[in-house]
């Protein structure tokens, strides 16, 4: 039957009101998909433009596309996409579009570092649509938003899931997500299996070749050079630019060398100084080559490298950019430094200033090398040289204050002034034949016994960790352990000995303290020493409660009491007498009342506290504000009562181990040393309650 005209109108309208509708929501979606296409490319540009650059103008806290939200200049377009997607949501919330629109809001958000509101979408994307084609990749998503928000255990799940599924295609997406996250929780072994499956899998380029870097490295951490150099080798294959190609024979190179190998290492960096392609990367192939024909022992090649480095660099720039060094300050073994301020020449600088105070031993013209490569804007190496700057002007006042004949030195302070230049040479210089013998000046000359006990011990630790000779060792210890004086210095130094023997000293009467704690502990669970607010409103209420409180700790923690009373019996001058004394104080005071027994444990507390200060220290607090009848009004009563509710719960001391030799250099900045032998001494826990039981008169 043929429609009339007048009804066809009708139907008409209707066709065209749900086309328009269609498309309408399609144009929005489709708006949406090009804004965050439009991000993406200028994501991958600029990442393009990174790789290729050189290091020396990269930051070192780069990552991948995975983890790095979106630059200033991409925002606008992941917003837009947001926008977009929002819209189909809000308006068109059943159109066949809205898990698309989910997706491309999490990956959007993800862009921008928005990592919570990205799990949200992804986690309302597989709640509403499981089903949905777009599940894998949103699982995908969904575990790398886990990651970015500490969420490891959950992260690991999911992407260990997406790892292991053959089937997956973001299986090798999210092995290399995976294999990084290993790797920043120290487990660089596991990684590299993970690293293999996105080399083969994964769906972007930049995974694919930041797997082989990353690989590589994690087999050198794990020892397998040999293999490293393959991976290597296997990414130069690769089709690259002229810059990642450059790159990638530098790691070769440093891998060789790194596996002592200079002469397959000369080989690969040798034939790039003739390369036209590499024309603008001449320094630093010359200054790797310099580093690899010192790490030969080519000392005087490499000094004239590095001299060529900085040479170059001054003919070719503005002059500027040169300071020249004073008259007369030519180096042994090179020429006077020069100050032309670029990554190469600061590494050409710090490398001539190690060289002049470890080889030369002119420690002035190594200060004003390192002072030229101070300047550089690359902390990398600015940091470690302004450390050795300082550890040259700290060795020359120590050896100032050692040549001073003059009255005005005392021979203390000069003992003190051995004792540090010792510890200089070893934990700074790595010179532990100097070290050793200042430490055997001072243990034979000083007339402080603590100095020379310190400077035994490390005579000991050096001739046990460094020339592993353990008889020599043993027998300069022997003495140290023979001592039978108690003072803090000895028994921290004892502790040290048996803990580099292998064989830690057992605290006497440490297993009857701690029982007796653990009961006094059960004792103050069991009796809270405060009442409930219901009962503090009522005088007479609050003074029955202190009065069954009290019985009833009295009863809880009378083995306890007899326990700690034991100790100090046993071990009255042991390192945990100090602390059974402030709880007999403590228990005096608040359950039998007895002020002037609390007094007397108090006061002993603070007397003896060698091996306890913190425990001394608030014992001292509580007489001061006894005497003073104090009632909390003030602050310092309050801090009083803050201290003795502080858990003090610490290591037991001893004296720090010198530490080995380090090999120093630009790519390992040395950190600060500690200048003394002694460790923060370990503190044993001092249970007191949260608060003081109230009297009866409050």
């Amino acid at each position: 039957m043929r429609l009339s005209r007048g009804s066809r109108i009708p139907l008409i309208v209707f066709v065209a009101v749900h086309s328009f509708a269609g498309c309408a929501y399609y144009n929005t979606f489709y708006n949406a998909e090009r804004a965050f296409e439009k991000g993406e490319r200028a994501r991958q540009s600029r990442e393009a433009l990174q790789r290729a650059g050189s290091p020396a103008t990269r930051r070192p806290s780069q990552q991948s596309s995975s983890t790095r939200g979106a630059a200033v200049g991409d925002e606008q377009s992941y917003r837009t996409a947001i926008e977009k997607s929002a819209k189909v949501l809000v308006y068109h919330p059943r159109s066949r579009y809205v898990d698309d629109a989910l997706l491309l809001m999490a990956k959007s958000y993800y862009r921008l570092g928005e990592y919570a509101p990205s799990l949200r979408k992804c986690t309302e994307l597989l709640t509403t649509f499981p089903q949905s084609p777009l599940a894998p990749e949103a699982r995908y998503w969904e575990g790398m938003a886990l990651w970015q928000l500490g969420r490891y255990e959950e992260a690991t799940g999911v992407l260990s899931r997406i790892a292991a599924d053959d089937g997956s295609r973001f299986q090798g997406d999210a092995a290399f997500a995976l294999a990084k996250l290993k790797r920043e929780r120290g487990s660089s072994e596991e990684a590299i299996p993970l690293y293999r499956v996105a080399v083969r899998r994964s769906t972007e380029r930049e995974f694919r070749y930041r797997a082989r870097i990353e690989l590589a490295e994690c087999l050198i951490e794990a020892g397998g050079m040999s293999e490293a150099v393959e991976v290597y080798r296997e990414l130069s294959r690769l089709p690259q630019t002229a810059a990642e190609r450059y790159e990638n024979l530098l790691r070769i190179a440093r891998t060789q060398r790194a596996m002592g190998n200079a002469e397959a290492a000369l080989a690969t960096l040798e034939p790039l100084i003739r390369d036209q392609r590499f024309t603008d990367q001449v320094p630093r192939t010359r200054l790797e080559i310099a580093r690899t024909k010192e790490a030969a022992g080519e000392i005087e090649a490499a000094v004239l490298l590095y001299q060529k480095v900085l040479e170059d660099a001054e003919r070719l720039s503005p002059p500027t950019v040169t300071q020249a060094g004073p008259p007369g300050s030519g180096p042994a073994g090179g020429a006077a430094p020069t100050g032309v301020r670029t990554r190469e020449t600061a590494e050409a600088n710090f490398h001539l200033g190690r060289l002049q105070e470890q080889r030369f031993r002119n420690f002035a013209n190594a200060a004003r090398h390192y002072a030229l490569a101070a300047q550089s804007p690359d902390q990398e190496v600015a940091l470690p040289a302004k450390r050795r700057m300082d550890d040259i002007s700290l060795w020359t006042q120590l050896h100032a204050t050692l040549a001073d004949t003059t009255d005005s030195v005392s021979v203390s302070r000069k003992d003190r002034a051995r004792y540090s230049l010792a510890e200089h040479h070893l934990l700074a210089m790595d010179e532990p034949d100097s070290a050793l013998f200042y430490f055997d000046a001072v243990a034979e000359r000083t007339s402080d016994s603590d100095l020379r006990m310190r400077a035994q011990y490390a005579s000991g630790w050096i001739w046990r960790e460094v020339k592993r000779d353990t008889a020599r060792s043993d027998s300069i210890w022997q003495k140290l352990i023979a001592d039978t004086s108690r003072t803090r210095s000895t028994m921290e130094i004892k502790r040290a000995i048996h803990s580099v023997q292998g064989r830690p000293e057992q605290e006497p009467g440490i297993d009857l303290y701690q029982e007796a704690e653990g009961r006094w502990f059960d004792s103050l669970v069991r009796c809270p020493p405060y009442p409930p607010d219901s009962v503090t409103k009522d005088s007479l209420s609050s003074a029955t409660w202190w009065d069954e409180w009290r019985a009833c700790e009295k009863r809880e923690c009378e083995s306890a009491i007899k326990d700690f009373n034991r100790l100090l019996e046993l071990y009255p001058q042991g390192n945990l007498a100090t602390r059974a004394r402030f709880i007999l104080g403590w228990y005096a005071e608040n359950v039998l009342e007895d002020t002037a027994s609390a007094y007397r444990w108090y006061d002993a507390a603070r007397e003896d506290s060698v091996f306890a200060p913190e425990v001394g220290r608030v014992a001292d607090l509580l007489l001061k504000s006894r005497v003073t009848g104090g009632t909390g009004r003030s602050a310092e009563t309050a801090g009083i009562r803050d201290a003795a509710a502080a858990d003090t719960t610490a290591e037991l001391g001893q004296p720090l181990e010198p530490r080995t030799p380090r090999e120093p250099g630009p790519e390992a900045p040395p950190q600060p040393e500690e200048r003394s032998l002694e460790r923060p001494e370990r503190v044993e826990r001092v249970p007191v309650p949260r608060r003081e039981p109230r009297r009866h008169a409050e």
